[in-house]
């Protein structure tokens, strides 16, 4: 994805956000109407919006182009979700929950340097502008809405985030999505029992130098002591940012400190061998968040719609029904894999300072 498709796309989103508030708003841009209606202008024209990428999907379009088109139009069906679930429960006020849990986009044009900022659960950001670490949209269910809304509070409080859940739920998804929402750089690392504390400690660095986010995947697979390092890793960092310090040590490093690191980690919901993913040390420094499978079938139809298929709608249950039956036929094949993956994994090659130290 190229700069065109985010600027679309953030175009997208604060024209939404404009259309949704002034709807909700007492005397809106409508004369005589109601504010009802006006949710219903506003769902009328998102659905005009995805029908036409729909019509521009399905004609001769470059990969790069169709994922492009794929990318909106997801946004776009949120969009169109987020204001009927609106106008269906009645909120119709700009400080009602179901409004204030979505990411609220907006320009500000009065600032000597044009800006954009993005407002959700009583938090708000800078949108940071990158365009390095865009992909593929995912599609947007009430369950991501509310990861999101907790990981921005954690964000807000100045707390890490663990994603924790079931193999293939989305997590590393969910974190990779709300970065590129909020325009944030975002490195991700994936961790194996082979992870030395000198390459975490590296990747920390690395996150606090560019003022990004860093996501450590699989955290489960780590052994104790490379958890205890992580801890202590976290220990340095957080403090120096709730004091709002300029500068912090990592791993015996003095480090400029701008404040705008995140960390985020991914682990499944129990480990192979029956303990549980995080130590109790790591998780004083997360904000568990509770990650589950999305629903199949809305993900199916959504995608297939994206990709210019008309029957997408009758298509979507079909594969879901095709993805349940292959997962109720092959448990032993995956069972099989994981375990040829923990036996081909290398056992640590350095130990933590601790450890030596000890």
């Amino acid at each position: 994805m190229d700069r065109l498709t985010v600027s679309s796309r953030l175009a997208l989103q604060i024209r939404f956000t404009a259309a949704v508030e002034d709807a909700l708003a007492a005397g809106g841009s409508v004369p005589g109407a109601g504010r009802q209606e006006q949710l219903q202008a506003v769902g009328v024209s998102c659905q005009t919006q995805v029908a036409a990428l729909a019509m521009l999907a399905a004609g001769p379009l470059t990969p790069s182009d169709r994922m492009k088109a794929a990318v909106l139009t997801c946004s776009m069906v949120h969009n169109r979700d987020v204001v009927g679930h609106l106008a269906a429960d009645g909120s119709l006020t700009p400080s009602s929950f179901a409004w204030q849990s979505q990411l609220r986009y907006r320009w500000h044009e009065h600032d000597s340097r044009p800006s954009c900022s993005v407002d959700i659960a009583g938090a708000t950001f800078g949108f940071g502008f990158d365009f390095n670490n865009h992909g593929s949209g995912i599609v947007v269910h009430p369950v991501t809405e509310q990861c999101y809304a907790q990981m921005a509070i954690a964000l807000h409080s100045q707390q890490a985030t663990g994603c924790v859940g079931p193999v293939a739920s989305g997590k590393t998804e969910l974190v990779r999505h709300l970065a590129v929402s909020l325009g944030t750089t975002l490195y991700s690392m994936s961790c194996t029992a082979a992870t030395s504390w000198q390459v975490l400690a590296d990747g920390l660095k690395g996150a606090v130098a560019s003022d990004a986010w860093i996501l450590w995947r699989r955290v489960d697979r780590l052994s104790d002591v490379q958890l205890s390092v992580m801890a202590d890793l976290l220990r340095a960092v957080y403090p120096a940012l709730q004091a709002g310090q300029d500068s912090v040590s990592v791993a015996g490093e003095l480090m400029p400190f701008h404040g705008g690191v995140g960390c985020f980690l991914t682990a499944v919901t129990r480990h192979r061998s029956g303990r549980d993913s995080l130590s109790p040390s790591l998780k004083r420094h997360f904000r568990t968040v509770a990650v589950m499978p999305p629903d199949g079938q809305a993900v199916y139809t959504t995608v297939l719609g994206a990709q210019g298929f008309s029957t997408g709608t009758l298509l979507g249950p079909q594969l879901e029904c095709l993805h349940a039956t292959c997962r109720s036929l092959l448990p032993a094949c995956s069972t099989r894999l994981e375990r040829r993956q923990s036996v081909c994994r290398r056992p640590p090659r350095a130990s933590s300072p601790t450890a030596a130290a000890a």
